[in-house]
């Protein structure tokens, strides 16, 4: 049976929301989504790195800029290449910087289930592309809840 656009998007989407915000039930424990482990957390505890490794500030800085930077390789609008290490150098922030990064990352992930819905899908690279949306925003989603492990574990 050969899936639709719509069908293979959709999956897409699934998975991507179920990453955000638990909207489905595949693979992710209740309240294991990147908004809700997010949510009550203060900056200090944003901004404390584990050792040898990153703040959760630094992965979500780092996640909003990969959600806008491969949109933009997968409607032509970027060509430049990204300085991916510089994404990393937003380590602390403040209170008030902290909530501006979370609503920011809210918002950029509601464009890009956005963008993924109005994919054409006329090419294998549009296909990677929403892959990878899905696949990087994971592994950042696995990262950040080993450093919140970590950081009970430390006090």
């Amino acid at each position: 049976m050969k899936l639709s656009r719509e069908e293979v998007l959709g999956g897409v989407l699934e998975l991507l929301s179920e990453t955000f915000q638990q909207t489905h039930g595949h693979y992710l424990d209740k309240n294991t989504d990147l908004l809700h482990s997010l949510a009550d957390l203060n900056a200090q505890e944003a901004s404390t790195a584990i050792p040898g490794g990153s703040s959760i500030i630094a992965h979500v800085y780092h996640l909003l800029f990969y959600l806008e930077a491969i949109q933009g390789f997968m409607d032509k609008s970027r060509t430049e290449k990204v300085d991916w290490p510089a994404t990393w150098q937003v380590q602390q922030l403040d209170e008030a910087g902290w909530q501006q990064l979370k609503e920011r990352l809210q918002e950029g992930y509601q464009q890009t289930a956005s963008f993924i819905k109005n994919l054409p899908l006329n090419d294998v690279d549009e296909f990677s592309g929403a892959l990878d949306l899905v696949t990087h925003s994971s592994y950042h989603l696995g990262a950040i809840r080993q450093i919140l492990l970590f950081s009970k574990s430390q006090s």
